[in-house]
């Protein structure tokens, strides 16, 4: 049998042997990312993830000289042209932002027209208002919880009084009206939800806005957006532990998943649920 050892030799004693023959790394940061890197034809791809949980700014060197990097974005598919970066001997050098456990793509495919540029490779993003609520909540009875009740404030379903919602696995649906002023002409406007447990689809006055999964919580809504009054729909859907859980302390008769097997007890911990915030109405600089 092959074991790891002969698989994979010591990294460091390769890199070693790579810095006597005078190659240099491939990729290097000032911040703790993981990547990889491939080429196609005359293009080279890398891709750069943050394995942390928090928002992580690093400086990034790429073994690439003579083309101009672009960032993509992985969630959303943009592609923009990095307005800042350094390039020196067989090297580029320039600024990224992740979000936690964020990635994004720099791709060299174009000659650069200019060794150093400056400016921002990330938008800002300012805050011009929250929504805070009361909130409209509409469960399914069939899956525990009440057909509509008020959320005063956004809180997680776990720390709600009412048993049906402390153990509710499945979709709820978060309804909101909230006004707005004369839009800013040609002013990018977006939504931040701040956090979510675990996905959310945003409505804006009826149009579908997409389905969000992971940081950041933020969905464009220029489109969408009018003066005046707005209505806001999220639904959110949460994973099925807490259900599990709160059917491990019920009668048979009584239970409202069906599952073959299931591992949780009744004092186990709950998971985070539901639409936490805050929310935020934000426009792009």
């Amino acid at each position: 049998a092959t074991s790891d050892s002969d698989l994979y030799p010591n990294y460091q004693t390769v890199a070693n042997l790579l810095g006597e023959m005078n190659v240099p790394p491939d990729f290097g940061a000032d911040k703790d990312l993981r990547y990889t890197h491939r080429r196609n034809g005359e293009v080279d791809i890398y891709f750069v993830s943050n394995p942390e949980q928090t928002d992580v700014e690093a400086g990034c060197t790429f073994r690439v000289r003579g083309k101009a990097p672009e960032i993509w974005d992985p969630l959303t598919g943009e592609i923009r042209p990095a307005t800042v970066f350094c390039q020196r001997d067989l090297h580029t050098t320039m600024p990224l932002k992740f979000e936690p456990a964020g990635s994004l793509f720099v791709v060299f495919r174009r000659p650069a027209d200019r060794i150093r540029s400056e400016g921002q490779n990330f938008p800002r993003f300012e805050t011009i208002g929250e929504i805070a609520g009361p909130w409209n909540v509409a469960f399914e009875p069939r899956l525990g919880g009440p057909e509509s009740i008020r959320f005063d404030k956004l809180i997680d379903w776990t720390r709600h009084d009412e048993p049906g919602i402390r153990h509710y696995s499945g979709k709820a649906v978060y309804d909101i009206a909230f006004q707005l002023g004369e839009q800013t002409k040609n002013q990018r406007t977006f939504l931040n939800l701040g956090r979510v447990k675990d996905l959310a689809e945003v409505r804006l006055n009826g149009r579908r806005l997409g389905v969000l999964w992971c940081s950041p919580w933020r969905v464009e809504i220029t489109a969408a957006l009018q003066p005046g009054q707005n209505s806001l729909q999220v639904t959110v859907v949460n994973q099925w532990v807490n259900r599990l859980i709160g059917d491990a302390s019920l009668p048979a008769e009584k239970r409202i998943a069906r599952t073959t097997w299931n591992p949780y007890k009744p004092d186990s911990p709950l998971l985070e649920s539901g639409l936490l915030g805050p929310l935020r109405l934000e426009r792009m600089q």
